[in-house]
């Protein structure tokens, strides 16, 4: 544990969830594959699907609904919807075919085990302070074994913007009603996450899952309140 700064008392903790607890991009991969087989499986008539070809529904997609590019599950819902329907399906063909593709999608995205040291830790942590999760993702909470721990779970979407934006960081502080500089937000990304966090007055802690985590060959605008080496050891901060 590396301490940059001075921290003040921790009366509750907030956690990205992506990368933080895990390495996210092998899942997505894994699910964006199975997608494009059971797409190709279930609805033959649809021909061979490109990734060029999602891409330039997501486009289409996003001229029209801007907003969506901070809702995951919006984007990709109404993406395929707008795929679908280019490729001959009427409206409501369209509509039923996205809707199964989305949740078959959605189930396959989130269909994995957290490593069992985090629900140790979180469940130390949970019984000391409130924990609130802030994720720019859509992972199902439920569904990987976390939502047990987190008295709020706040995802990116048309009504709370993106990290770094102040939105979910506003709301999980209403949330707890503890000031901001007694609030601890963990996460691995230096700009959504340590940047995103110090904007708002939080303490925070970098940590990441899914690689080394070297200090020069991170992108921080300003530097963490302190740096991790294992999660564990926020235990020690409360």
């Amino acid at each position: 544990m590396i301490f940059y700064r001075k921290l003040l008392p921790i009366q509750a903790m907030t956690f990205d969830i992506d990368d933080t607890f895990y390495d996210n991009w092998p899942y997505i991969q894994k699910a964006e594959q199975a997608l494009t087989d059971y797409i190709a499986e279930k609805y033959p008539s649809l021909g061979n699907i490109t990734w060029a070809d999602r891409l330039a529904a997501r486009g289409k997609v996003l001229a029209i609904h801007p907003e969506f590019s901070y809702d995951m599950g919006k984007l990709r819902f109404a993406t395929l919807e707008l795929l679908f329907s280019d490729l001959g399906f009427n409206s409501t063909k369209a509509n039923q075919t996205a809707k199964d593709c989305f949740a078959y999608f959605y189930f396959k995205r989130s269909d994995f085990t957290i490593d069992p040291k985090y629900h140790r830790i979180l469940s130390v942590l949970a019984s000391k302070v409130p924990l609130l999760a802030i994720t720019n993702g859509n992972v199902n909470m439920q569904q990987i074994g976390l939502a047990q721990y987190f008295k709020g779970i706040y995802h990116a979407s048309v009504d709370y913007r993106a990290k770094p934006h102040p939105d979910m960081f506003i709301a999980a502080q209403k949330d707890v009603r503890v000031p901001m500089q007694n609030i601890l937000h963990t996460g691995d990304c230096p700009v959504n996450d340590v940047w995103g966090a110090y904007k708002m007055g939080m303490q925070t802690a970098w940590y990441a899952d899914d690689r080394p985590m070297v200090l020069n060959q991170e992108k921080f605008r300003t530097l963490p309140s302190v740096q991790l080496k294992d999660l564990d050891e926020l235990t020690d901060l409360i």
